[in-house]
């Protein structure tokens, strides 16, 4: 575990004077609904996650509403569905940000969450006094958790991460933001870390955010977020790109996330100048409505070009079943497949194209934009005690784009020019037509 939590009064107000805000929750009311906070309803097929069945993600699109609005409408929706919020949840630090309900589901006339999320809109008097609808002034989403991977790395936990975050204002440097389980900085000898420091723009701490434990310490204790960090950092340094990393933690010490954080990562890298790509290892299956995540992405075109894998069940996302973040049909968000090579001995190119397969990756050609290697990443974590890794998955994929888009990036480029570059830059393999997208793959060289 990252770090033993006390709860004590002085040990809380402490904190909010070295992190400079706090988790925020307006506990509401109190009754015996607030007990079913884990209760999950069973989802027809077992990949799909669980949706917590008294809980929902709300993001008010309206910015101008003031919080006096905003708790009328609150009020207008709980009598009008036959519900009431319990506990009300904002992102750490933002209480104009995306919020997290939990409901009293135990109302008689109640018809569920997923009903809730379906069909909740917002009612409201227009100059006529005639009662309308709108439901441009609220998103609502369901909450979930996934689960992305085991834990494999521990650090020494001997480095302080001010040491590991970038003094340089080089506006030569690709930026690049990894939404996963944190960054252990102690497998870094150098510093790589973009500092958060000089930002202006609603953001905070000195860089990046952990939404798993609530404060400014990133540090990965689990291990996938260093080795997706690892091959970007490896891949850039090797061709002397100017580069730095800001670590958004929001999956845990076991891998596991929770919707609303990766909603509340993508909040706060919305507030950042200067980042330039986002790499999401990570995703899940058959909940397509989840709109606040897409929404976040798409606000973000003109700038941040998002790079998300495909998943590792050999699946037709296109047909089968879909797979999201990767599958969303967003301009600046590219889906990553995973291709392996099958050769027993040395093959140039182009003949090693026949070689390349889809085997474990999903695949489907209307949403996996490109296929990197899904593995072969061998790296040194820690030359001390000889520690490597040669992680496998499209998360790994991913990240090799990410770093290609690093490469490839200028800051004269949208993300759009960028996102072409990087398609353009692919070798297209007939015999993948019907797995990747006109059957591109990047080969790593």
């Amino acid at each position: 575990m990252k770090k033993s939590i006390i709860i004590v009064t002085w040990i809380y107000i402490a904190l909010i004077g070295v992190w400079g805000c706090s988790v925020d929750e307006d506990i509401i009311t109190q009754n015996t609904g607030f007990g079913e906070v884990l209760e999950k309803n069973i989802p027809n097929n077992p990949i799909v996650p669980e949706i917590i069945r008294n809980q929902v993600v709300v993001k008010f699109t309206d910015s101008t509403l003031n919080e006096t609005q905003k708790k009328n409408l609150r009020s207008d929706l709980e009598q009008t569905y036959d519900f009431k919020i319990l506990q009300k949840e904002v992102c750490d630090c933002d209480p104009q940000g995306p919020e997290l309900w939990t409901i009293d589901t135990l109302y008689t006339d109640f018809m569920g969450v997923q009903h809730l999320v379906e069909n909740l809109v917002t009612n409201y008097e227009d100059n006529s006094g005639e009662e309308e609808v709108e439901e441009g002034r609220a998103i609502f989403d369901y909450q979930f958790y996934i689960t992305i991977a085991n834990k494999t790395l521990s650090g020494h936990y001997s480095s302080r991460l001010g040491d590991k975050i970038i003094s340089s204002t080089n506006p030569d440097y690709v930026n690049i933001a990894i939404v996963d389980t944190g960054i252990d900085y102690d497998y870094f000898n150098d510093p790589i870390l973009y500092s958060t420091r000089g930002e202006s723009n609603g953001s905070f701490g000195d860089s990046g955010w952990d939404y798993v434990n609530h404060d400014k310490d990133m540090r990965d204790d689990n291990g996938h977020g260093s080795k997706v960090a690892k091959i970007i950092n490896s891949e850039l340094t090797a061709n002397q790109i100017p580069h730095q990393l800001l670590s958004i933690k929001a999956f845990d010490e076991n891998g596991r996330g929770s919707y609303y954080d990766i909603v509340c990562s993508l909040n706060y890298i919305s507030k950042l100048n200067n980042i330039d790509i986002v790499n999401m290892s990570f995703g899940w299956y058959g909940l397509k409505k989840q709109k606040i995540l897409k929404n976040s992405i798409e606000s973000m075109e003109n700038n941040v070009l998002f790079i998300a894998s495909a998943g590792n069940r050999g699946l037709n996302v296109d047909e089968e079943i879909a797979h999201f973040p990767s599958g969303y049909a967003i301009k600046n968000l590219l889906g990553v497949g995973g291709y392996e090579i099958e050769v027993s001995e040395q093959v140039e190119m182009p003949d090693l194209l026949d070689f390349i397969s889809i085997v474990e990756s999903n695949y489907g050609p209307s949403t996996i934009d490109i296929a990197a290697p899904i593995n072969g990443y061998f790296y040194t974590m820690d030359t001390e005690s000889n520690l490597t890794i040669n992680p496998t998955g499209t998360s790994f994929s991913a990240a090799y784009i990410a770093a290609i888009a690093g490469k490839l990036y200028d800051k004269e480029l949208t993300s759009l020019q960028l996102n072409n570059a990087i398609l353009n830059s692919a070798y297209k393999v007939q015999g993948l037509q019907n797995f990747i997208q006109q059957g591109r793959v990047i080969v790593r060289r």
